[in-house]
């Protein structure tokens, strides 16, 4: 993704968005890890409940939950919610459709994984960090590029930005190799930010 040529290509067919789609699957490996080297954090976690953090309205309108994402894995595969239900969790500003929120969707998805959610969340910040870093934000006289590049546009909107930042608070190592070099390229010369 080196070729500028094709980032370009990639950007405008929508890669920037799918690649950070790709990225919310790391919170499917957040609540499976285990903190090997604190024994006493292994003993309470490991009778902890999952978090019942999302809410629906069903087909009578009413509000239902909390739950927990796998009674929502539940519900999707009783066909109790579809693709157009609107769901809710307490980090969110107001209700969205089920296809609208990532980290859902991911979660239902049905077939096997190639892929652990901590390789697929690695490789699609290495995909952003790789199209953030093919546009230069200074030109050749070192003055900053206006308009600021569209990836960087695109990465840096409400809509992308939260999603890029999230796996900072995942505590997930392996995650923590491209996170920084990719915030830092999205910050560096952008005077909004």
């Amino acid at each position: 993704m080196n070729d500028l040529s094709n980032v370009e290509a990639c950007v405008l067919v929508g890669g920037c968005v799918l690649a950070v789609d790709l990225l919310t699957v790391a919170h499917e490996a957040s609540e499976r890890t285990a903190i090997p080297l604190q024994s006493n954090l292994i003993a309470s976690t490991a009778f902890m409940e999952p978090s019942k953090e999302w809410m629906y309205i069903d087909n009578d309108g009413t509000k239902v939950g909390p739950l927990e994402k796998d009674a929502i894995r539940r519900l999707w595969s009783k066909k109790s919610i579809d693709w157009t239900t609107k769901c809710w969790a307490s980090s969110m500003s107001d209700w969205k459709r089920l296809r609208d929120i990532r980290e859902l969707r991911w979660a239902l998805s049905v077939r096997t994984p190639v892929l652990t959610s901590t390789q697929i969340a690695d490789a699609a910040l290495s995909i952003l960090h790789s199209m953030a870093s093919a546009h230069s934000d200074l030109d050749d006289a070192g003055e900053i590029v206006t308009p600021t590049p569209r990836v960087k546009r695109i990465l840096s909107s409400p809509r992308c930005l939260p999603h890029v930042a999230q796996p900072c608070l995942l505590g997930n190592q392996a995650l923590l190799k491209y996170l920084p070099l990719c915030l830092r390229l999205l910050s560096q010369e952008i005077p909004k930010l």
